[in-house]
């Protein structure tokens, strides 16, 4: 298992080697830290920041509205996530995920590094 740390960021060179462990929620990264979702928009910039944040402005009041019944909720934020996704796909290239992830400003929660390692061994020490 490679675990990457900012003095690794510069050896990065074919994204199909890594797997993509995102942090929607601060769980493995800190509050300081850019979200794993906004890593790549942020570094793109212009305009896909203006249409992701339209897909925003409509989906995220609807997150936060609890009137609204779970199925129905899940059914829009499948939606979201789906948008989004298409909406990166767009612009997305192998150069801009390695720049991206090179200028991120993300670190990691004391543990995660020990965390990964456990996880690592029970999946694929036991295959």
């Amino acid at each position: 298992m490679i675990y990457i740390n900012s003095k690794k960021r510069d050896n990065l060179k074919h994204v199909k080697d890594y797997a993509v462990i995102t942090d929607f929620d601060w769980t493995l990264s800190t509050v300081t830290s850019q979200t794993s979702m906004g890593i790549v928009p942020d570094y793109i910039g212009g305009e896909l920041l203006e249409k992701r944040k339209e897909i925003f402005e409509y989906y995220h009041p609807i997150e936060l509205d609890y009137t609204i019944p779970d199925d129905e909720k899940s059914k829009l934020m499948k939606e979201w996530a789906q948008k989004s996704f298409s909406l990166l796909s767009e612009y997305i290239t192998e150069d801009i995920i390695i720049n991206a992830t090179k200028s991120a400003k993300t670190y990691l929660r004391s543990g995660t590094k020990e965390f990964f390692k456990s996880l690592y061994k029970k999946i694929f020490q036991s295959l």
